[in-house]
């Protein structure tokens, strides 16, 4: 049996920089600045991506 694997011209980070989080936005994940910053000149000093496997915001458990 063979099996097909797709290799990725680069590895990507799978983790959003902090402003297409917050905006739940599609984020390009481009170096230095994503093109979702780019575009938003409030945003441009903000487009920082969060430590490999760490999310900067913690989740909060609401009771219903």
């Amino acid at each position: 049996m063979t099996t097909n694997t797709i290799a990725t011209a680069h590895p990507q980070n799978s983790i959003s920089c902090e402003p297409c989080r917050q905006k739940k936005c599609k984020c390009d994940r481009l170096l230095p600045i994503c093109t979702q910053c780019a575009t938003t000149p409030s945003s441009q000093s903000k487009c920082i991506y969060p430590e490999s496997g760490k999310r900067s915001s913690a989740r909060v458990h609401h009771p219903y």
